[in-house]
């Protein structure tokens, strides 16, 4: 059985984009969103590009 997604990619592209955009740390990030710290770093390795965000 696969493991269906919580959160939708828009979220995720959403959370990458404003850590890096305001210069947000993980622990921020993850506090802001009520995520975990792994997972803000797994969807902002994933979703920021530097070219497209």
């Amino acid at each position: 059985m696969g493991r269906t997604g919580k959160y939708t990619e828009e979220f995720k592209r959403q959370v990458a984009k404003d850590r890096v955009e305001n210069s947000l740390s993980v622990r921020e990030t993850a506090k802001k969103y009520g995520i975990s710290n792994g997972t803000v770093c797994i969807w902002t390795d994933m979703f920021y590009d530097p070219g497209r965000v």
